[in-house]
């Protein structure tokens, strides 16, 4: 896997492509601690150090992604119980002239089956996967460079 490819957290926009072969070459570099040597080290800190920092930096553009998809929602959320539930369950047979929007049992309902909303909550689901992932690397090269640290001491380089 050399491109994480995730959806954008509006439809319509570009998907992101997260480049992995930088984090990927670190991921497997991790199993070199158990022999590193003070000659090595400097030179595997810094791969692990260049790993942290590709994973922040898609870390920061997926967060702020997700809020663009958590804003999505919510606008989704709205245009379809004002504009479109009312008349989808009116058409239903399910409102009364003394509640003519429903419950709010019937309008989820009606939220929770649209297929725009629907892709947008797959949107932000795939969004917070790639961020769990992208964060659980980023905590596996920290940790690969501190025991690094550990290993040789801190004096040792």
């Amino acid at each position: 896997m050399s491109t994480m490819m995730i959806p954008s957290g509006v439809p319509g926009a570009e998907s992101i492509r997260v480049p992995l072969e930088r984090l990927s070459k670190a991921e497997a570099r991790i199993t070199e601690i158990t022999g590193v040597t003070p000659a090595k080290a400097p030179e595997l800190l810094t791969c692990f150090n260049k790993a942290y920092l590709d994973a922040s930096q898609w870390i920061a553009l997926l967060t702020k992604e997700l809020a663009s998809a958590e804003t999505y929602i919510k606008r989704t959320h709205s245009m379809i119980t004002l504009d479109r539930a009312p008349q989808i369950l009116l058409d239903k047979g399910l409102t009364t002239a003394r509640n003519p929007a429903g419950n709010a049992d019937l309008r989820d309902a009606v939220i929770y089956s649209d297929p725009e909303y629907l892709d947008a909550v797959d949107r932000r689901d795939h969004i917070k996967a790639a961020l769990t992932l992208l964060k659980d690397k980023r905590t596996a090269y920290e940790m690969a460079f501190s025991a690094i640290k550990k290993i040789l001491g801190e004096t040792e380089f």
